[in-house]
């Protein structure tokens, strides 16, 4: 049969079907020839690791992280990440530190056609490397995760060096934000180490610009000869002038990692250090090795710091690091050691994860990241990769982002250049265990920092300024004062973390220590004499404490007793720093002012109890107890019965005698006031607990409607002893029926729906109220919410003790917690006004307490806010102002 051919208006054609076939053929031929001409996919893909294994001390380093890499390179390999590519890495050894060959071995290397690129260069090599690929390969030539001595490294002409770590000056500020803000470390003053091959240009001009003190010791030009460590540890306990000749605490160790140890190893042993509280931090080049002494194993070191920018290798939930640890036990398992070089042969791999290890398999696995995503590879194709990508996330750690140019009207603000990977930094230190580096245990914004996208790395003028809270509880104290001054503490160091976690003012970073142990005095130290140590060493921003009346540097010396004064101290003419000090308590005088005061107004027009005069009665177990109350009550010209009484108000026998006899009066319904005018914690226990005794004596009687009615108990003094008589009442619903009135600067902070009580009980996680009423809490929410107003009201990048003064005197009045500050005033008074003592004053007036509030101790016990006065005094003088009680005579009563 013959087949025609169809026509269709044309010349004839095949089949349709064959036709068709045949297209589709050409086609894809045309697409094969296409594609093979224009990717590049080698099968194998090798890099060099150029690490120098001849000097010593880098040895261990070079070890852990070539089996780290091994292990990333096995765990791809075999999961066959890139598509049809295997990974290889050889060692190439560059040659010892300062060596000739080190540059020609580095063009040879660079030209050999086998390797694609470089990867985890030492310390000493890079920069050798670095000067090869920008003169022979103009700067084309991949340079993956070298370690870096230079910040020149992160310089836009460095293109090709794809860095993992930050540069080496951003370690010295971040030494510099732990040291000066942690809270058992605290340092102001500084021995800086070195050696010329480190660059430490920024070390000292920035601890000068933020005021504080260094002294420098250069260690040597010969990187091979240790130092002397006598002269070394002479230099630093002399300290210089800079210093004040007192022993910088901190050392800064720009050196090698041997040099760091036999110092610090000969420290140890030298009875002028006090070692457990001296701080010592060293660049990454010095963390090498394993820190392990001959003879004291690891104890010496277990103060020293490092910087690293990687996460923790022992994570239990950091993915990288779990995956990490599986892939160097299944290569350790695995390795056949005669294919391992010499050079990675001298000690053994390490059977723990280390960070060096870490850092081996992350370069590894961001190099998989990158390939993987590239269909054709080369050189040049794989830099571009990487900086049109920016962004690498590795088992969800981010690595970027990565700029080689400035972003035109874009949405984001990077940075126009940047080669550093990882944009956090981790303070670790020593473990005494193992002599390996692990995490410092420590307030997270203080031993972590990571960057916004719009920065690259740390810059000396983004160092967060410190404002350090530090804190003295009286040396003779017992353990209930020492309390109060560690709750005080324990607040503000709350509030500090959260504040700086917040970023609020991102330029500052709040802290708060207690300086007892960390500071101890020396034997036979004056306080002046321990004041200027800590000022030059420790550089506190506002101290609490008792320590100092008046200051001769310029801190803010709030001044915090374990009492409350019976009065103000006499005026006296002002010094250079006198505006520094400030009293916090009120005096005992104010106390019992202000609840007399509250006594005039219930009894004048308009109270509860107008057109009644009361009986009052005044005792106390001081004559100055006895003198501040007798006057209050004079100055409302009201006398007092026989002259107020002294007694032995510690007796509780006869202190409920006492309050026994006051109320028999009141039960003959005559209005009585009953003053117990006391700075002793057992005198107001026991009248607290005198008085509901009785009240529960004249329950049930004719006479207990006119007691209720007509008696009121007073106990102006510390706001500490109030709380103790609170918590000594065995059955607190045994109050009362009747007023107890005291004074406070407080707020209420005993009513359940207190604000403030509220904010205690969320940040310290409870709902006693034997702590959420503790005073420290609430004095240290106040304080910390004064000084961060004073903060956010100053303009200047690194605010000073001076500059917050200055504010809060310009300010004169303010609200802190709910707290009234002020008014203050810091100009001087004229030679009259303080020969006439006047309170009567604008000038001098250091008081910051000058409202007091009047409570019923009965809401306090019940925790209710029934019977609150809500009666508020601010005296409009610096101070109690007096008046004597006229008596009526004959010549005056017309």
């Amino acid at each position: 049969m013959t087949r025609k051919l169809t026509t269709i208006g044309g010349p004839p054609c095949r089949n349709p079907t064959e036709a068709f076939v045949l297209v589709v053929f050409s086609i894809a031929l045309l697409l094969m020839c296409t594609v093979d001409a224009a990717l590049e996919r080698p099968p194998t893909i090798k890099f060099g690791m150029t690490h120098n294994m001849e000097d010593q001390f880098l040895v261990f380093d070079g070890t852990q992280m070539y089996a780290g890499a091994q292990a990333a390179m096995k765990e791809i390999n075999e999961a066959g990440v890139i598509d049809g590519i295997t990974l290889e890495m050889e060692h190439v050894p560059p040659g010892p530190l300062l060596s000739a060959v080190v540059t020609p071995t580095m063009v040879n290397f660079t030209n050999d056609p086998q390797y694609f690129g470089s990867i985890l260069s030492d310390w000493g090599t890079s920069s050798y490397l670095a000067d090869v690929i920008k003169t022979e390969h103009n700067s084309t030539y991949p340079m993956i995760a070298a370690r870096q001595l230079m910040d020149s490294a992160f310089r836009n002409d460095s293109r090709f060096d794809l860095s993992l770590r930050q540069p080496p000056s951003t370690e010295f500020l971040m030494m510099l934000h732990h040291a000066l803000n942690m809270d058992d470390i605290r340092c102001t003053s500084f021995a800086v180490l070195t050696q010329s091959f480190f660059e430490t240009g920024v070390v000292v001009p920035t601890l000068s610009r933020l005021g504080f003190s260094s002294v420098s010791i250069d260690l040597r030009v010969n990187a091979f000869a240790l130092p002397n460590t006598t002269q070394v540890l002479d230099a630093w306990f002399a300290g210089n002038n800079n210093t004040g000749y007192f022993t910088p605490s901190c050392g800064l160790f720009f050196c090698l990692g041997d040099d760091a140890r036999a110092i610090i190893e000969a420290m140890y042993t030298d009875p002028r250090f006090d070692m457990p509280r001296m701080a010592f931090y060293g660049a990454s080049l010095t963390s090498e090795g394993q820190w392990n002494s001959t003879l004291h194993g690891t104890a010496p070191y277990t103060r020293f710091h490092f910087v690293t920018n990687f996460p923790d290798p022992n994570s239990a939930i950091n993915p990288l690091a779990i995956n990490f640890r599986s892939s160097l036990a299944n290569y350790l398992a695995t390795v056949n050691m005669s294919s391992v070089p010499a050079a990675m042969k001298q000690i053994p791999f390490a059977s723990i994860p280390t960070f060096p290890a870490l850092e081996g398999y992350l370069a590894v696995k961001w190099i998989a990241n990158v390939l993987a995503a590239m269909p054709s590879i080369n050189r040049t194709l794989f830099l571009d990769a990487v900086y049109n990508r920016k962004m690498f996330w590795v088992n969800d750690v981010t690595i970027g982002p990565m700029t080689d140019r400035c972003l035109v009207d874009s949405t984001t603000d990077l940075t126009c250049f940047c080669n550093a990977g990882m944009a956090m930094l981790q303070i670790v230190q020593v473990s005494n265990l193992t002599g390996f580096p692990i995490p410092d245990e420590g307030d997270d914004s203080v031993t972590t920092l990571s960057y916004p996208l719009n920065q690259c790395f740390l810059q000396p003028d983004e160092l967060r300024a410190p404002i350090a809270f530090e804190l003295w509880y009286p040396q003779v104290t017992n353990a209930a004062g020492q309390q109060v001054f560690v709750n005080v503490q324990r607040i503000m160091s709350t509030l500090s973390i959260q504040y700086n976690d917040a970023l609020s003012t991102p330029r500052v970073m709040f802290s708060a220590t207690l300086m007892n142990e960390l500071v101890p005095f020396h034997a036979n130290e004056s306080n002046a004499a321990y004041e200027k140590r800590v000022y030059m060493r420790h550089r506190p921003t506002i101290a609490f404490g008792s320590l100092w009346t008046e200051v001769t540097e310029p801190v803010i010396n709030v001044i915090t007793l374990p009492t409350t004064l019976y009065e103000d101290a006499p005026l006296t003419a002002a010094t250079q720093y006198s505006r520094y000090s400030w009293m916090l308590k009120p005096t005992l005088a104010d106390l019992v002012h202000g609840v007399v005061l509250y006594l005039e107004a219930l009894f004048s027009d308009g109270g509860e109890r107008q057109g009644r005069t009361p009986l009052v009665f005044v005792v106390s177990d001081t004559a100055q107890g006895l003198s501040v109350a007798v006057r209050s009550v004079n100055t409302v010209q009201w006398p007092v019965s026989g002259g107020g009484e002294l007694l032995n108000a510690s007796s509780y026998h006869v202190m409920r005698a006492q309050m026994s006899a006051a109320m028999d009066v009141a039960a003959g319904g005559q209005d009585v006031v009953l003053v117990v005018c006391s700075l002793t914690s057992a005198a107001i226990v026991n009248a607290v607990q005198a008085a509901a005794e009785l009240s529960q004596q004249y329950e049930g009687t004719t006479a207990a409607q006119n007691v209720w009615d007509h008696f009121i108990l007073a106990i102006p003094t510390d706001q500490n002893y109030v709380y103790n008589a609170k918590f000594a009442m065995l059955n607190t619903s045994a109050v009362p029926h009747f007023p107890i009135l005291f004074g406070s600067y407080m707020y209420a902070f005993w009513e359940p729906d207190n604000a403030q009580r509220q904010s205690v009980m969320e940040l310290l996680d409870t709902t006693s109220s034997a702590v959420v009423e503790s005073l420290g809490f609430h004095a240290g929410m106040t304080l910390f919410q004064l000084f961060t107003t004073a903060v956010e009201g100053v303009t200047t990048a690194i605010p000073t003790s001076t500059d917050l003064l200055d504010f809060i005197y310009q300010s004169s009045f303010l609200t802190a917690n709910g707290v009234v500050i002020g008014p203050i005033y810091d100009a001087n008074c004229s030679a009259d006004v303080i020969a006439a003592n006047s309170v009567n004053r604008k000038c001098q007036c250091f008081k910051i307490i000058r409202t007091i509030n009047v409570y019923d101790f009965r809401d306090w016990a019940m925790n209710t806010a029934t019977h609150n006065p809500k009666f508020h005094w601010t005296m409009s003088t610096c101070g109690v102002e007096y008046s004597p009680l006229i008596v009526p005579t004959t010549l005056n009563v017309g």
